[in-house]
């Protein structure tokens, strides 16, 4: 049986992609050789390889690209501040402490790739002023 988590990122990449039932359950059915119809039978590694590929389905849109190249800037503003985010020793951004940030700090208090193509240009904004206000300190 497939994690709980790979299930609602179907479920939330089938909604953003709008598939209809029909043919979300013959996705169901291909990644499991017709053996389950529901994505609550899918076991773990079927689960993520239909996660993945609604994932690519999701990203060749017009509004996945915008929603990938925004989450793209804020990361790359979030590497331009080693300080703020806990720079690894190789140099590297530790994206646990960055997560842990989005959770605390970010606007609506949620990781980064649970923010919706809707709220996405606030939260790029916000890290906008924060590298601002960043460069300001030096």
């Amino acid at each position: 049986m497939a994690k709980w988590n790979l299930i609602v990122a179907i479920h939330v990449l089938k909604g953003k992609l709008n598939l209809s039932e029909v043919a979300y359950r013959s996705m169901i059915a291909a990644f499991s050789d017709s053996r389950v119809e529901s994505s609550k039978g899918l076991y773990d590694e079927e689960a993520n390889n239909m996660r993945l590929h609604l994932q690519k389905m999701w990203e060749a849109t017009p509004e996945g690209q915008s929603e990938k190249k925004q989450r793209n800037k804020i990361k790359a503003l979030a590497m331009d501040m080693p300080r703020w985010f806990e720079q690894q020793p190789n140099g590297k951004l530790n994206w646990a402490a960055f997560e842990r940030w989005m959770r605390e700090k970010s606007y609506l208090k949620k990781e980064l790739n649970q923010y919706t193509l809707a709220e996405l240009p606030k939260l790029v904004s916000q890290f906008e002023s924060l590298f601002k206000s960043y460069l300001k300190a030096f």
